[in-house]
């Protein structure tokens, strides 16, 4: 694919959320109707082809990277494996790092090497990376959250944490704890991450508004509702997860250290 630039276009990016699929018919004219470029995010590739596609993590891209398509243009993280990247593909391909300190801890901390490990989710990543590359607008979709949906759903696999499985696909490589509480644990450790994906977001907002002058938007139903705009597409779906029990704050919450 011939690459498209990004610098005062309006960006698209695609999460690997179940509601990414879900609203694909409303997102897809909405993508037809801007003229966007699109990031994809990890493995979105059932879905449709990207102009850009990001790869997070080796461990994603070993269990996904089968299915992309050769139309993308593909990039890692800072000092991606050649070998490892040739499992699926033999073209060209980007890595992505950079000095902006979007947050204290970023670079100050060896516990944060690089901005991947600063955010731990590579939908942030790809909004850094279109702020940096000049784009005049930021729309993300299918960054649904891993609680959004009741762990009651998710465990009949009514609904999915990612649009290409079904219930707890966030945990398909997690290991598995034993007894009944295994369901509840499953549903506290997603939380616990959408609490620290709603931190960083909130940061990023904020250095993309004195930064750049715009913050990017959430336009699909997401856990992370003070950055959603449900006009954009009009979809008026609300959070179907429900808020911790005391027995889960004191109890589960205690066990995962949130």
């Amino acid at each position: 694919m011939k690459d498209k630039k990004i610098k005062n276009r309006h960006v698209l990016i695609a999460g690997a959320g179940y509601n990414l699929k879900k609203y694909w018919d409303k997102i897809q004219n909405f993508i037809d109707e801007e003229n966007v470029i699109t990031i994809g995010c990890n493995f979105i590739c059932d879905v449709f082809v990207p102009d850009y596609h990001f790869w997070g993590t080796n461990k994603r891209w070993n269990k996904y990277g089968e299915g992309i398509n050769n139309g993308s243009i593909l990039i890692f993280p800072p000092g991606q494996d050649k070998e490892i990247v040739k499992r699926y593909w033999d073209g060209p391909f980007e890595t992505y790092d950079t000095d902006t300190r979007v947050h204290k801890s970023h670079r100050k901390y060896k516990k944060y090497p690089d901005i991947y490990h600063c955010f731990e989710n590579v939908a942030m990543v790809s909004a850094l990376y279109a702020y940096e590359k000049g784009a005049a607008r930021i729309s993300i979709v299918g960054m649904d959250g891993y609680s959004f949906y009741s762990k009651e759903k998710l465990t009949k696999m009514e609904v999915s944490q990612h649009c290409y499985s079904k219930g707890f696909s966030d945990m398909e490589d997690k290991p598995k704890y034993a007894g009944k509480n295994q369901i509840d644990i499953n549903y506290a450790r997603g939380r616990k991450k959408d609490i620290f994906n709603y931190k960083n977001l909130k940061k990023l907002v904020k250095y993309g508004k004195r930064k750049h002058g715009f913050k990017p938007e959430i336009i699909t139903p997401t856990v992370y509702k003070a950055f959603y705009n449900s006009a954009i597409l009009n979809i008026q779906e609300r959070y179907d997860g429900k808020a911790p029990s005391p027995k889960e704050k004191t109890e589960l919450y205690k066990i995962l250290g949130i």
